[in-house]
C-alpha cells in the first residue's frame, strides 16, 4: 500500500508538472505575438485611426499647410500680422522685411496697403501649427471689383469724346497735345491705361496725325484711353 501511495504521488506530481508547462508554452507563445494579435486591447483601433484620415481634416490639413488662400479678417500694424480666414479655419499670418508683397496692376505694395475682407494667396515657413511666416503674399481681386469695373467702364463711356488732329508737344509716357483742324490744342495725359494702335510705318510723335479717344479725370483733366495713328487707319 505505501508503495501504490508513492506511485500515485509521482503520477499525480507529474501530470501538475505536464499542465504547468503547456500553460507556460501557451504564455510565451501569446507573448510572441505582440500586443494586439490573439486578443482585444483596445489598441487596434487607435492605430487604424492614426494611420486614416484624421478626425477632422480641415483642422488637422491647416496645421500642415506651408501655403493657404482666403480672407484677411484682421490686421495687426503693429505686429505687421493678420489673421487669414481659410475655408480650413483661421490662420495667423506674419511677415518681416523679409516678406515680398505683390498684387496685379501695381508696382509697389506693402503691408499698409492690406484692408478686412481683402483676399491673399500667402506662402512661407510654419514656425508652428497656427501661424506662417510669409515669403510670398500675393494680394486678389475683391469680389465686388469686377462690379466696380464695369461700373466704372460705364460711367467712362458715357463721358468720352474723340478727337482727330496733329500731335505736339509730345512727351513720352506722359502727355502729349492734338491740334484739331481749324481748332485749339487740346492737352492729354498718358497713363498706364492708355491704348496706342499703330499701323505701317507710323510712328507716335510730334507731327503725326492721331485720333485719341480721351475722358475727364477727377481734376478735369483730358486723359488719353485710345490712340490710333495715323487717324485714318482702321
Amino acid at each position: 500500500m505505501k508503495n501504490d501511495g508513492g506511485f500515485g504521488w509521482i503520477l499525480r506530481g507529474a501530470l501538475a508538472a505536464g499542465v504547468l508547462a503547456t500553460t507556460l508554452t501557451a504564455t510565451v507563445a501569446q507573448a510572441d505575438q505582440g500586443p494586439g494579435r490573439g486578443q482585444g486591447n483596445g489598441k487596434g483601433s487607435t492605430i487604424a485611426a492614426e494611420r486614416g484620415k484624421p478626425e477632422m481634416p480641415g483642422s488637422a490639413s491647416l496645421k500642415g499647410r506651408h501655403a493657404a488662400g482666403g480672407t484677411i479678417r484682421s490686421l495687426d500694424a503693429a505686429k505687421q500680422s493678420f489673421v487669414l480666414t481659410t475655408k480650413h479655419g483661421d490662420l495667423t499670418v506674419a511677415t518681416d522685411i523679409n516678406t515680398e508683397f505683390k498684387a496685379r496692376g501695381e508696382e509697389t505694395v506693402t503691408f499698409a496697403k492690406l484692408v478686412k475682407d481683402q483676399r491673399v494667396t500667402v506662402q512661407g515657413s510654419r514656425p508652428n501649427e497656427t501661424t506662417l511666416l510669409a515669403k510670398r503674399v500675393i494680394v486678389r481681386s475683391a469680389k465686388d471689383e469686377p462690379a466696380k469695373a464695369d461700373k466704372d467702364a460705364k460711367g467712362e463711356a458715357a463721358g468720352r469724346t474723340a478727337i482727330t488732329g496733329v500731335i505736339s508737344e509730345y512727351v513720352a509716357g506722359k502727355s502729349f497735345k492734338v491740334t484739331p483742324s481749324g481748332g485749339a490744342a487740346v492737352p492729354l495725359t498718358i497713363t498706364d491705361k492708355t491704348k496706342t494702335t499703330q499701323k505701317g510705318t507710323a510712328m507716335f510723335g510730334n507731327g503725326q496725325t492721331a485720333r485719341v479717344v480721351s475722358t475727364k479725370d477727377a481734376s478735369g483733366a483730358n486723359v488719353a484711353l485710345k490712340i490710333r495713328v495715323p487717324a485714318g487707319s482702321s
